[in-house]
């Protein structure tokens, strides 16, 4: 499922010609679940651009697992540490 998120974001239409390159891939630090975390490059307005993203899902008391997904374009680069702290809080509930 993680995979599926991720790999599916380059072929957005905002991202035409975008490539995904992994980098991260974890368990979470408290409960059941997996963290992915990627970078994406394409060209808008004739210059390359970048976003960070990570897709994590964690596990629950549920029939289905929780989804969290996250990006941040490299034009708001000061919120890249709010992905970080995404990862060190997230808990099931």
């Amino acid at each position: 499922m993680e995979c599926r998120s991720a790999c599916s974001t380059p072929r957005s239409p905002e991202w035409a010609g975008g490539s995904l390159t992994w980098t991260a891939s974890q368990p979470l630090r408290r409960g059941a679940g997996w963290l992915l975390g990627y970078r994406v490059t394409y060209p808008l307005d004739g210059r390359q651009h970048a976003s960070e993203a990570i897709v994590a899902v964690v596990g629950t008391a549920r029939k289905k697992p929780a989804l969290l997904f996250a990006r941040i374009p490299d034009t708001r680069a000061e919120l890249y540490r709010d992905l970080n702290m995404l990862f060190w809080t997230l808990r099931p509930i």
